[in-house]
């Protein structure tokens, strides 16, 4: 006991296991189960279930880490054996591609010298076959230059004078049409206002006229609906009056016989509450007393049926702590000897 007052759970996993085991110790040293047997045994096997599970996972644990040790070293030597076999293929293809590359190198030299050598000949040999044709295609622009300028020079004097003709002759026919245009246009024009006066002239009469007549009618007609309406007017006045009169009278013998006949509803219904309320109070009363017997009924099988299960829990029970006590012994037995 000693021990566990002195020791300090240092995580949540062994406050646990220290909170339990003291709890069971405690339980078992109260005066009031201090003498009993089976409360010991329980104690006493759970205790002992709590060291062997204890022993079980420290085992556990010493071959797990004695596995993992075995296991990374393996591992270590495997990954160590694979590094250096990559290291001897890097540095064997690493001499490879050196080798490749030297073999290259030379080659592509080679036939950089080949190419440029050849590229110069023939650049020696097109430059001068470019400057022969050059040459004689500057000679032969330059003579169809020269043929060119002659004949474009002689067709330009003629046009020239054909431009000149074509100018004297269009300008006199411009006069002569312009001429004509202004006398066609003025002899128009003196037409056109002789016949708009004209027509204007009538349209006005026929204006005058029709603005004449319509104002009679109108006249004639305003007159009339004024007389229309007076009529129309005092006729709905006299009607509107008969229809107030008439729905008076007829909304009064309305009031009068709604009064009647809710005065007649309001006693029948009081009449029906009354009987149905008595009806109610009486169904009401033989409920309660039908309802407060079946009750007393269902409250007393309720108590003889918890009686019977509690009996029954009860002998369960002490068949269980007896088969309890005697496994605890069975246990404790074997564990002795």
């Amino acid at each position: 006991m000693s021990s566990l007052a002195s020791y300090k759970p240092g995580t949540p996993a062994a406050k646990f296991f220290t909170a339990g085991t003291k709890n069971l110790v405690d339980f078992a040293n109260k005066p009031e189960y201090k003498d009993n047997e089976v409360i010991g045994g329980m104690v006493a096997g759970q205790l002992l279930d709590s060291f062997a599970t204890q022993a079980n996972t420290g085992s556990a644990l010493a071959y797990n880490d004695a596995f993992l040790t075995s296991v990374g070293t393996m591992q270590g030597n495997l990954e160590n054996l694979k590094t250096g076999n990559q290291m001897t293929l890097m540095a064997s293809e690493a001499n490879l591609a050196g080798g490749l590359i030297d073999k290259q190198e030379k080659a592509q030299k080679n036939i950089i010298q080949k190419t440029g050598e050849q590229d110069r000949k023939g650049i020696t040999t097109t430059g001068t076959e470019q400057r022969k044709g050059i040459k004689l295609t500057g000679e032969q622009q330059r003579k169809g230059i020269k043929t060119t300028g002659e004949e474009d020079r002689k067709g330009m004097v003629t046009s020239g004078q054909q431009d000149r003709l074509s100018l004297v002759t269009s300008g006199q026919q411009q006069r002569l049409n312009i001429g004509k245009t202004g006398e066609q246009q003025r002899k128009g024009i003196k037409l056109t206002g002789e016949e708009d006066r004209k027509s204007i002239k009538t349209t006005g009469e026929q204006q005058r006229k029709g603005i004449e007549t319509t104002g009679t009618e109108e006249r004639k007609g305003m007159v009339t609906s004024g007389e229309q309406q007076r009529l129309s007017l005092v006729t709905s006045g006299e009607q509107q009056r008969e229809g107030m009169v008439t729905t008076g009278q007829q909304q009064r013998l309305n009031i009068g016989a709604t009064g009647t006949e809710e005065r007649a509803g309001i006693v029948a219904t009081g009449g029906q509450q009354r009987l149905g309320i008595a009806a109610t109070g009486t169904e009401e009363r033989l409920g309660y007393a039908s309802k407060g017997a079946q009750d007393r009924l269902t409250v007393g099988e309720a108590g003889r049926q918890e009686r019977q299960n509690i009996r029954e829990r009860t002998t369960q029970d002490l068949r269980a702590r007896a088969d309890a006590r005697g496994a605890v012994r069975r246990g404790g037995a074997r564990f002795f000897g």
